[in-house]
């Protein structure tokens, strides 16, 4: 009944337009499922509002002519849950080489300036967003910007440990050879953060600040 006892307190507890109810259920389910620790999922529900306000402060997500504000959904505790429950992505992202640190900082960048988050981004356009930034914040270490063959080993070993996914896509490029579509599974706020009082932290905050909207 753990399911049933934490729906009932949190719906008590967290009231709409600021949680769907959708996702309260789904908070407690998972609950439910994973530890029946109620304290989990107000750490999910916690993540997830803090996440969704800091999206609202980017303008990613909430019309601002929207009478009742921004509302934590069901794929907003999703993406809470995933970073409460593996951590070690954070941690990776902030011991990332300075090469490492710029592909991470420069997927974050094109994310949020193209606001495409699902499809990836292919070779070439993170190789051209590298060379842009490393040239614009004129910081040695990440000069030169890795070249493409160094990019798809930097793009493997991410992959490997987790902090990036790459797909396959079926169009197939120039000479038969197909390069991976590169998804970054982190927002910019979350690359930021990560990175914080890191050797990349200048890096972090030229390119995935929170943008002021006035």
């Amino acid at each position: 009944q753990v399911f049933h006892q934490g729906y009932v307190y949190f719906t008590g507890m967290l009231q709409a337009p600021i949680f769907e109810n959708d996702a309260i259920e789904f908070a407690a389910r998972k609950t439910a499922v994973n530890s029946g620790d109620i304290r989990r999922a107000f750490q999910m529900c916690k993540a997830a509002a803090e996440r969704v306000m800091a999206e609202a402060e980017y303008g990613k997500g909430f019309s601002q002519n929207s009478s009742s504000g921004p509302t934590v959904q069901i794929s907003d505790i999703q993406k809470a849950s995933r970073e409460l429950f593996n951590p070690v992505i954070a941690r990776a992202v902030s011991h990332a080489t300075s090469l490492e640190a710029l592909i991470i900082v420069s997927l974050a960048s094109l994310q949020r300036q193209s606001g495409r988050e699902m499809g990836g981004f292919d070779v070439d356009e993170l190789i051209s967003k590298m060379e842009g930034t490393a040239r614009s914040l004129g910081d040695l270490q990440y000069l030169p910007p890795p070249s493409f063959a160094e990019t798809l080993d930097i793009l493997n070993r991410l992959g490997e440990a987790g902090v990036i996914q790459l797909d396959t896509p079926k169009i197939y490029s120039v000479g038969g050879s197909t390069w991976p579509l590169v998804t970054l599974p982190m927002d910019c706020y979350e690359v930021e953060a990560a990175l914080r009082g890191t050797r990349h932290s200048r890096l972090s905050d030229k390119f995935c600040a929170p943008q002021t909207l006035f």
